[in-house]
């Protein structure tokens, strides 16, 4: 399967997650503040805390191009830097 990336600002913890679904549905019927992932469908049990198995990873820093680098290295640095730009445009066009 193929993998897709959806930029958001981090939230600090479940909470502000837009991904947390706090209703969940069970063979016995609805349950409130089920707080539930719909990233990864985990449950975490303290939402005011952002758990480990968290599916959400912040983007890298850019790299920074020195004048000591050699050319290959600020090529691929400028590459690198570019797919980063093109990830937080948000689908934005040109």
């Amino acid at each position: 399967m193929s993998k897709s990336i959806l930029v958001i600002d981090t939230p600090e913890d479940c909470t502000e997650c837009p991904l947390e679904l706090e209703v969940g549905v069970t063979p016995g019927g609805l349950v409130l503040n089920a707080n539930i992932c719909r990233g990864c469908g985990r449950r975490n049990m303290e939402s005011s805390k952002k758990p480990d198995w968290c599916p959400l990873r912040e983007v890298p820093a850019k790299l920074e191009i020195h004048c000591t680098d050699t050319m290959y290295h600020r090529h691929a640095k400028d590459g690198y830097n570019f797919l980063i730009n093109q990830l937080l445009k948000g689908g934005q066009e040109n």
